[in-house]
């Protein structure tokens, strides 16, 4: 049997907001870290992704309706200029949720990045840096 197991460590802080009196410093943990869930993807094993050079589709017949599966690369985004906060804080609470950033596709898209704190929001100056 010839495997090879790769293990890379970080150093992380994290902030336990229900304190257990059994936590204490200097304590090690494996731990798996969630950093984004995407519902009603395809998953497939990494060991059965090729890459190819051309583009093309493929449609798999399901009895829930057909998938089609493209590839190729993916469609640049379109040019919107740079998003008015204004415009998307929809609830005027000074901050954007992922749903007020739905209508610029790049501020979407890149919203995990964008909400520097990792607050579920972009205030103003986290917009402002990423702009």
């Amino acid at each position: 049997m010839n495997t090879q197991e790769e293990v890379t460590n970080f150093q992380v802080k994290i902030r336990i907001a229900d304190k257990d009196v059994r936590l204490r410093p200097g304590m090690s943990a494996t731990v798996d870290i969630e950093t984004r869930t995407v519902a009603d993807v395809v998953a497939v094993p990494i060991q059965s992704v090729t890459v190819r050079s051309r583009e093309g589709s493929k449609t798999i017949e399901r009895p829930d309706g057909d998938l089609t599966v493209t590839w190729g690369p993916a469609p640049p985004l379109p040019d919107q200029g740079h998003p008015d906060f204004d415009t998307l804080d929809a609830n005027h609470d000074d901050r954007l949720t992922l749903e007020e950033t739905e209508s610029h596709r790049l501020l979407h898209s890149d919203f995990i990045y964008v909400d520097g704190n990792r607050n579920g929001y972009v205030s103003r100056a986290e917009l402002e840096r990423w702009n």
